[in-house]
């Protein structure tokens, strides 16, 4: 979908799920998965949005600009 952030055109995809969630202040020793995703969109311009919790789903949104020297 097309969406501005921070008053600059790009675009957002989303992921959603109902599953058990996590707690975004707990840290995660298991893997990297959320620090990588979050160097990458930061590596392309872009942002990444969590939003979930322990014990409900989560969904996560990536906007990423239309140019890449956008910011």
């Amino acid at each position: 979908m097309e969406e501005d952030h921070d008053g600059v055109p790009g675009i957002a995809s989303y992921v959603a799920d109902n599953g058990c969630g996590f707690d975004m202040n707990t840290p995660d020793t298991r893997g990297k998965g959320v620090s990588n995703i979050h160097a990458r969109a930061n590596s392309l311009h872009g942002a990444l949005r969590y939003q979930t919790g322990a014990g409900s789903g989560t969904t996560v949104t990536l906007w990423l600009p239309y140019e890449r020297t956008a910011r």
